[in-house]
């Protein structure tokens, strides 16, 4: 149950002496449900807990405002602190009535503002289950608010004009906690002491279940990474089926007629020689479908280990995630339930909860090429370098098109990836393609080399399995070919860079 009109008015009343007057130092809070005022007060720093979660709406003093392990203070919250840091509270007073209470500011002056002393009330509408503040600035103006609120009798929204709900036309009921004793707050300790611990276990219930979310959301998702990890071992199963259909396809392109839907072969590899039906596409010469179907086995082939690794990893996170689904109850308090997901988010085992961005990161992630070496081909396309291993991933994962050009050098050789902007259906030109490779060899271990062996492949033939270190990719569907160093072009493209 809430505070009542009768109780609120007693702990303002005994607490209203301590703080009138004082300097508001900082707001914090917890969520969107409760407000720390910390007020410079002698002999020390005072602070006042107005609380708007349903069933426990209250005001009071408060000797245990921080509780690790608590959501962050809301938007709104941070809004209504940076609007009144350092603002002097003129008083505070309850209706009596009705569970409303109020506290006047007078607001710092702002650089070239004129000196005259601005005012503001807070409003507080304690309500069992409508609960708000209402921050009101000359003429009564709405300043800002909770949330908006739009009823058939009130519209309360910034820049409308507040007045305070009609009292109710009964008498509150009496209260229940000792007579207020302004030089010891007896009243605010008696409502802290009861209040206190009910919401703690709310907050630890709230921490508790929105921990039990995150986690089960995580379980569904490697639940369904597993399903599909397997049905791609499954897959790999058919490697060997496909590249004796890719050799015979091979073998017998010569004797299909073009533009053939199917081939009837002879499988020579089965002693009963029975006869295979391969489906062809009538506008995909024979050689090219056949070069098709070894590309689909070899990448099979090649994946099938990284798959299993990954299938591994997915299956050691479940395990820790259930472990910790069925830990959940054990967690006493928030601190408790704070730790754990700590661990798991540490352990990357549970993803940390998504944050806004600060300013700066959004800007970077608008402009994410800024960070990369930046060249144009003798065309003039531009031509993108990673300068390390979390690099390379951002440029080909984040920035590349898939059908930008995907350059690396090659030989197991380490070094940047390369990657060539095209637009749509645009093919590379032969200058850019060199001046592409000639990069990969400069910014790779083979620099310097005379001759080196460069991987070409579009964007979308590059892909990461899951636990590969930075910068390192599986590549399909990739040509090599040998680049004879040119020191002239090298030099060219080294003087016009950008970036």
């Amino acid at each position: 149950m809430s505070l009542t009109a009768r109780e609120l008015a007693d702990v303002v009343g005994e607490l209203a002496p301590r703080v009138a007057g004082s300097r508001l130092a900082d707001i914090s809070g917890i969520g969107d449900e409760e407000i720390h005022f910390f007020f410079e007060t002698d002999p020390a720093r005072f602070c006042l807990l107005v609380s708007m979660r349903s069933g426990l709406a209250r005001l009071h003093a408060s000797t245990r405002p921080k509780v690790r392990g608590a959501p962050e203070p809301s938007a709104a919250t941070r809004g209504l602190a940076a609007k009144l840091r350092g603002a002097q509270l003129l008083s505070i007073s309850a209706s009596g009535s009705d569970r409303v209470v109020a506290m006047h500011f007078q607001l710092p002056a702002s650089a070239g503002e004129p000196e005259e002393p601005r005012t503001a009330a807070l409003w507080f509408e304690l309500f069992s289950k409508h609960t708000t503040w209402v921050l009101v600035g000359a003429a009564e103006r709405i300043i800002a608010i909770r949330a908006p609120v739009q009823t058939k009798t009130r519209s309360l929204v910034p820049g409308g004009e507040y007045s305070p709900p009609a009292p109710p036309p009964f008498e509150p009921p009496p209260s229940r906690f000792p007579a207020p004793d302004a030089s010891r707050l007896d009243t605010n300790r008696a409502v802290e002491a009861m209040y206190g611990p009910i919401a703690e276990r709310a907050l630890r219930e709230d921490a508790l279940q929105s921990l039990a979310r995150r986690i089960d959301a995580r379980l569904t998702n490697r639940s369904d990474r597993g399903r599909g990890l397997r049905q791609r071992i499954e897959e790999a199963k058919d490697a060997p089926a496909i590249r004796r259909r890719a050799e015979l396809l091979s073998s017998a392109r010569h004797t299909i007629p073009r533009g053939a839907t199917e081939a009837v072969l002879i499988d020579y590899y089965d002693s009963e020689l029975p006869q295979i039906r391969i489906a062809l596409d009538p506008s995909v010469p024979i050689a090219r479908a056949a070069e098709r179907l070894f590309l689909k086995a070899r990448k099979l082939e090649e994946g099938l280990h990284l798959v299993l690794r990954e299938v591994e990893i997915v299956e050691q996170e479940k395990r820790r995630l259930e472990e910790a689904r069925r830990s959940l109850e054990d967690c006493a308090d928030l601190a408790a339930l704070a730790e754990l997901a700590e661990e798991l988010e540490a352990a990357k085992v549970l993803p940390p909860p998504a944050r806004s961005k600060t300013r700066s990161q959004s800007e970077r992630r608008r402009d994410p090429e800024a960070e990369f070496r930046r060249f144009q081909s003798a065309d003039g396309v531009e031509i993108l370098v990673g300068k390390n291993a979390e690099q390379n991933d951002r440029l080909t994962f984040r920035v590349a098109r898939g059908n930008d050009l995907w350059l690396h050098v090659g030989g197991g050789a380490g070094g940047s990836h390369v990657v060539v902007r095209l637009s749509q259906e645009a093919s590379c030109p032969q200058e850019t393609l060199l001046d592409a490779a000639t990069l990969a060899v400069h910014y790779s271990q083979s620099r310097g080399a005379a001759r080196a062996e460069v991987i070409v492949t579009q964007r979308k033939f590059v892909s990461k399995a899951r636990g590969l270190p930075p910068g390192k990719v599986i590549v399909s569907g990739e040509r090599r070919f040998l680049l004879d160093l040119e020191r002239p072009r090298l030099e060219r493209l080294l003087r016009p860079q950008v970036g």
